[in-house]
């Protein structure tokens, strides 16, 4: 009994001793487990520790950037505010520097033009013509004249007040011959109502085609010479604007005559208000096209004819020189656009009446009527797209002498009708269209430019040259006129 107890106990304590011993190995097997998983995440919490570190320097490199794009930023608006006050803006819009109230309620826009030019005259001056006084009329005059000119310097100011209805105009010049400042246009516009618009100040008047286009914007070097003989130019006044359609312009204007010079309202004025009207038809295109005498690339076929008629009743006013007689001119033109081509073509007329002469041997005073005529006609190519264009140009002057009896004293009336004949030819390059451009043209005055005429100026009396166009006067028996021309202009 006591052995079986004794085999059963010991039995007992083997099968124990074999748990226990069991036990303890899956102890060692998880703790060993348990170690290494203890060593991984410990592995991984380094690595994680490595990374909060790099992107604690990142951070730190991207807050710096952030730092100096911010102080960037608020630089640019200071400089901005001192162009800026309580929402206005200033800028350039790609045309022009402008200033403007955000909501639309103000703007500015200013805009310039530089013009050098570099002239060459050769005329045949025979200096032993004598006149009355039995002086030479040109003594010691040079054949041949060079130089350079600053043709044009403008600075213009326009936009609105208010609201975009109310609009102004003001444009500074700097005289060629001695620089002085003057006022070209002032001009202060409202809108009526779509396709009206009313406008008063000094501008020119809505008569001449190729006057009217800006001197930014001509095929040649310079307008014609039958332009400056019959041009209107400026005057003060009143102006209506109206577009019953878009393909259609009507313009009037009551002002103080043609070419009339800023002066008090009682110094040479006209009797009554002169009357001035022009329409302008689109007939292929847009009346946009008129505004130059270019053909652009990708610009659509373009046809434009426009008349003008000119009235202005003379007065006598506080001198006796001023010549008192009645005024009246006439113009049709026409232009057409057709890339690579474009052509245009007027013909201008004036006829005075009551016009004062004097003649020097009878020493009397007569009136006379008389009638003037013009015409030009201009066409350009383009050679290569937008960049070099040729052009060529034909004007024909007819102008009554004005001249009573035998001045030179020759035996013959020298009150006859003088012609004159121009042709033209050149060359532009377009840097960058009309804001940067390069213009060479040669003048050739087939007949003398010294018509003797009534007045000093447009339509009713000039002589055909002008120092504008780099024509000279001559002896008046003079043929064979050169000018050439060379101009840079730069819009900004």
């Amino acid at each position: 009994m006591k052995s079986r107890t004794r085999l059963i106990a010991l039995s007992g304590a083997m099968v124990i001793g074999m748990m226990l011993s069991t036990v303890h190995a899956q102890q060692d097997s998880d703790t060993e487990q348990l170690l290494q998983e203890v060593q991984r995440l410990r592995a991984e919490v380094a690595q994680m520790r490595a990374g909060d570190e790099n992107a604690n320097w990142l951070n730190e490199r991207r807050r710096a950037e952030v730092t100096a794009l911010v102080q960037e930023v608020l630089q640019d608006a200071d400089t901005r505010a001192s162009l800026e006050s309580h929402g206005h803006s200033a800028g350039h819009n790609g045309k022009n520097f402008f200033l403007a109230a955000e909501d639309g309620s103000f703007s500015m826009t200013i805009s310039g033009q530089i013009q050098i030019r570099y002239i060459y005259n050769n005329r045949d001056q025979d200096n032993s013509d004598l006149d009355l006084d039995g002086v030479p009329d040109f003594p010691d005059i040079d054949e041949n004249e060079a130089g350079f000119q600053i043709r044009r310097t403008k600075l213009t100011f326009a936009g609105h007040i208010g609201s975009p209805r109310l609009s102004y105009k003001v444009r500074l010049s700097a005289h060629r011959g001695d620089g002085d400042i003057f006022a070209e246009d002032v001009v202060i516009g409202y809108k009526l109502a779509d396709g009206l618009h009313l406008a008063a100040g000094r501008k020119k008047l809505p008569f001449l085609r190729e006057e009217l286009v800006s001197s930014k914007h001509q095929l040649a070097v310079e307008r014609s010479a039958v332009n400056e003989f019959f041009t209107l130019n400026r005057s003060e006044g009143v102006w209506v604007k109206w577009m019953p359609m878009d393909n259609v312009r009507v313009t009037a204007a009551l002002s103080d005559g043609g070419n009339a010079s800023p002066t008090d309202f009682h110094v040479d004025r006209t009797e009554a208000p002169a009357i001035t009207a022009r329409i302008d038809v689109a007939l292929a295109g847009s009346l946009d096209s008129a505004n130059d005498f270019t053909a652009w690339e990708g610009d659509p076929f373009a046809l434009v004819v426009g008349g003008a008629i000119h009235y202005e009743a003379g007065e006598a006013g506080d001198s006796l020189a001023v010549n008192d007689a009645d005024q009246f001119a006439w113009t049709i033109d026409g232009s057409l656009d057709l890339y690579p081509f474009n052509v245009y073509a007027a013909f201008i007329g004036s006829h005075v009446q009551d016009a004062r002469f004097f003649d020097p041997l009878a020493l009397t005073t007569s009136e006379e009527d008389f009638d003037n005529f013009g015409a030009i006609v201009q066409a350009g190519v383009h050679l290569v797209p937008n960049k070099l264009e040729i052009f060529g140009r034909f004007e024909w002057i007819e102008v009554d002498a004005h001249v009573v009896g035998d001045v030179d004293g020759d035996g013959v009336d020298d009150s006859e009708d003088e012609d004159a004949i121009l042709l033209t030819f050149g060359a532009n390059y377009y840097f960058n269209k009309h804001n940067a451009k390069l213009t060479v043209d040669v003048v050739w005055a087939l007949d003398s430019l010294s018509i003797n005429t009534a007045d000093s100026k447009g339509p009713f009396g000039a002589s055909a040259e002008s120092s504008g166009l780099g024509l000279l006067p001559d002896s008046g028996d003079e043929e064979d006129q050169i000018a050439i021309r060379a101009q840079f202009q730069l819009l900004f």
